[in-house]
């Protein structure tokens, strides 16, 4: 999972650099954050793949910032959707997810580049309770407020 993302990532982005502007959209899972309340660690390979996933968009979005390239990054949590798969047990079903993830998507700016958010626009922290950002080229880490969380 991690190195197929990697070298689609890879291959397509000459392309997208070529277009002039773009957005580049991974959809991971909340399991990756580890500063979840619910975080318990039951599906660790799963979350090591997803936090993969997320630290290569966070790095890409420094990078293309740094580099003034106008692609914007951002990373995905959909929901524990109402599927077959999950019993029907999810709390979000599959048509209301995606049209949020389409509405922040069409609305998408650069300044958003690098964030792990929700379906519905709400910010995850993933790292720890800290995010990184950038700001003029420097690595500034913020605090992210406990009422992002959902």
């Amino acid at each position: 999972m991690v190195v197929g993302r990697f070298l689609v990532t890879k291959h397509f982005l000459p392309l997208i650099k070529n277009d002039g502007t773009g957005k580049l959209i991974y959809i991971t899972s909340k399991s990756v954050s580890i500063s979840a309340p619910d975080h318990h660690g039951e599906v660790t390979g799963y979350g090591m793949a997803k936090a993969a996933a997320n630290q290569q968009l966070k790095s890409l979005a420094l990078d293309f910032q740094r580099d003034n390239v106008p692609i914007t990054t951002l990373a995905f949590e959909p929901g524990f959707i109402k599927t077959k798969l999950t019993g029907w047990l999810g709390r979000v079903d599959i048509e209301e997810a995606c049209t949020g993830m389409v509405d922040i998507i069409e609305k998408l700016s650069p300044d958003m580049s690098g964030l792990f958010m929700n379906w519905n626009g709400k910010t995850i922290p993933w790292s720890g309770g800290r995010q990184m950002s950038s700001d003029s080229n420097r690595r500034v880490v913020l605090e992210s407020s406990s009422s992002t969380r959902e």
